[in-house]
């Protein structure tokens, strides 16, 4: 990008947002935030506290780099390496599927499958991933016993 570098977090999000409008992007604003809080290191509520805090060279720089990735069309969530899947973060490579929030169906549909059933449940999750559907029906029955196989 030309010009020089945003001096604050406010100033930063307004030229990501601007950037990102310039491409196919659904929710650049979202996006922008995303990206800074990514590169800073923060979370929402820090980062939206702090809007006039001062933005460095080196952390506008890093912000810049993400958003050529992000450009290109990879998705934040390859470049963080993280997903959320069922409220729970989950890391991600490139020897995984990124998790997807339809797959969030099939989790509640299991969920609702078995509700009635109150004898102590087995999970085999054949070709895992990230691990994220045995994980989230763990999280849900913490009695269970789950086995994953890739």
């Amino acid at each position: 990008m030309d010009g020089a570098w945003p001096t604050t977090y406010r100033s930063a999000l307004k030229r990501l947002v601007e950037e990102l409008r310039l491409n196919p992007i659904d929710h650049p604003t979202l996006e922008a935030r995303l990206i800074l809080q990514f590169t800073l290191d923060c979370t929402a509520e820090t980062f939206l506290s702090h809007l006039d805090a001062v933005l460095s060279l080196e952390q506008w720089e890093a912000a810049e780099h993400v958003l050529s990735r992000r450009k290109t069309g990879e998705p934040l969530s390859r470049i963080r390496g993280e997903r959320e899947f069922w409220s729970l973060p989950f890391r991600i490579s490139p020897a995984t599927l990124d998790p997807r929030p339809d797959t969030e169906t099939l989790v509640q549909a299991v969920k609702e499958a078995y509700k009635t059933q109150h004898h102590e449940k087995r999970i085999l999750d054949l070709g895992t991933g990230s691990g994220c559907i045995l994980i989230a029906l763990l999280h849900e029955w913490p009695t269970a016993k789950g086995l994953g196989l890739i």
